[in-house]
């Protein structure tokens, strides 16, 4: 998942960000070491979408 790259986004129909930034943070941290978060689900595809969003600003 390369967010800093610009790689990672998100589909436009996604809701918008209700966390702080911090909170994200220590979301993509508890992810990183590997603790329980629940449901995460990401997306591959080849084709560039329509409409999509950088991830909180990155």
């Amino acid at each position: 998942m390369d967010i800093g790259s610009g790689e990672t986004k998100v589909p436009q129909f996604q809701r918008k960000f209700v966390w702080k930034h911090g909170q994200a943070i220590d979301l993509l941290d508890s992810i990183l070491r590997n603790f329980p978060v629940g449901s995460l689900l990401l997306w591959r595809t080849p084709r560039k979408l329509a409409v999509e969003r950088n991830i909180g600003g990155i």
